[in-house]
This record gives structure tokens, sequence and C-alpha cells, in this order.
């Protein structure tokens, strides 16, 4: 496999894996609080996968 078809084949998980979340973590906080908004999921989404590649690039 090279190099190109690894971050390809990566970019398309990590998208697929993010629409996925997105959509069970919304219908499920939805309906535990009339305050939470599907951008919650969005921000907080984004915020784990930031922390989580700055860890392993630190390694």
């Amino acid at each position: 496999m090279s190099l190109e078809s690894a971050i390809a084949t990566g970019a398309a998980v990590a998208l697929a894996i993010t629409f996925d979340d997105n959509i069970y973590l919304t219908s499920f906080f939805g309906k535990i609080s009339r305050t939470f908004r599907p951008r919650h999921v969005v921000v907080g989404e984004f915020l784990g996968l930031t922390i989580l590649i700055n860890r392993l690039h630190r390694k």
C-alpha cells in the first residue's frame, strides 16, 4: 500500500466515523437535554480528534 493510498483511506475512514458519531451522539444527547445542539457534537468531535492527533504526533 502506498503512502498516498494510506492517507486517502485514513481520511475516508475518519470522515465516515465522524459523520456516524455525529448522528448517534446528536440523537442521544438531544433526548437528554433541551439546550443541547448538534454543533456541540461537531465541536467536541473536532476538539477530541485534534487532541488525539497532537498526542500521537508528540510521541
